[in-house]
């Protein structure tokens, strides 16, 4: 799952950058939300408008509750804010 790897590069430490303990704290309360938004542009990018449907309803039923993504539209239609800690809807950005 290389797209997780975009949200971990600003946490990888170097000369020029230098990580914070407080800086991995954020991250952690985040892993699972960005987990599941790489899962859905990974895996469930495969498929068609039917299979996405299908896809978006099943990952709801299993992981909706524990991730809160929001019950309208598609898992699809959101991606994780980092700053903000909430799903937001990826056109209005």
């Amino acid at each position: 799952m290389r797209i997780l790897d975009c949200f971990f590069a600003p946490y990888i430490e170097s000369d020029t950058n230098k990580v914070l303990d407080t800086d991995v704290e954020d991250l952690e309360q985040s892993i699972e939300q960005l987990f599941v938004f790489a899962l859905v542009w990974s895996v469930g990018c495969t498929t068609d408008l039917v299979g996405r449907e299908k896809f978006s309803q099943k990952l709801r039923g299993l992981l909706s509750q524990k991730v809160g993504i929001p019950d309208t539209g598609l898992v699809y239609d959101y991606k994780w804010d980092l700053d903000k800690k909430e799903w937001i809807i990826w056109t209005l950005t």
